[in-house]
């Protein structure tokens, strides 16, 4: 059974490909194998970063038409990889247009899929969210509190949202990821960095670029087949 991870949130800016390359991340360091599908094309930093590492496939392949699906259904048939990664653009509504057919094909392939939905403290992406698990209520989702914009507390319209309590009813899981600081994150996107190559940064970005790693690496580990 191939799993596959998704990353969304709809709005830019929410640290979608930072949570991305966390999971990449994640896979690559438990040996095992990952096809990345880089649908955000405007803005491709997964892509640049991870297109040439060991045991990483990268394809970038748009979501905003029945035939971009149609090329991921393949790539993800066709992969040998255990894993699969999806790095969504912002503000697309081609899931919700296009992507049911996908869906609906995975029991053959056979894969299963799961939702990790990175939000800031704004409305609009509950609001999107929503829209999102309406569409898909079969979709498991996992929230992700990212910690660039604060402590999880101060997720108050997530926190108090109806959305929230019901989503808990169906097995609704929270995890954060850590607040990545700015001299780390500009050093990789600087130098086109994966995580696997940290040890090439300054001594003093190095060690808090370990500490990050650590603390996504132990909160994604959980997602892997044991």
């Amino acid at each position: 059974m191939k799993k596959i991870f998704s990353v969304d949130g709809s709005k830019g800016g929410t640290g979608k490909s930072s949570v991305c390359m966390g999971i990449i991340d994640t896979v690559l360091q438990a040996g095992e194998k990952v096809l990345v599908i880089e649908a955000d094309t405007e803005n491709a930093d997964v892509y640049k970063c991870y297109k040439n590492v060991k045991n990483c496939e990268v394809q970038p392949l748009k979501i905003d038409n029945v035939d971009g699906f149609m090329l991921i259904n393949q790539a993800v048939y066709d992969t040998d990889a255990k894993y699969v990664v999806f790095n969504n653009p912002a503000r697309s509504s081609g899931w919700r247009e296009f992507g049911k057919g996908f869906v609906d094909s995975l029991p053959k392939i056979p894969a299963e899929i799961t939702t990790f939905w990175v939000a800031n403290r704004k409305a609009d992406t509950i609001q999107s969210l929503k829209l999102y698990t309406d569409a898909f209520p079969q979709i498991p989702v996992v929230f992700v509190y990212n910690l660039f914009w604060r402590e999880k507390e101060r997720f108050v319209i997530w926190n108090e949202s109806n959305l929230r309590k019901d989503l808990q009813k169906k097995g609704l899981i929270e995890v954060t990821f850590p607040d990545v600081a700015d001299r780390v994150d500009e050093y990789m996107h600087a130098n086109r960095m994966p995580w696997g190559r940290i040890e090439e940064m300054p001594f003093g970005v190095r060690m808090e670029a370990e500490r990050i790693r650590r603390d996504f690496t132990e909160t994604f580990s959980r997602f892997l087949s044991k």
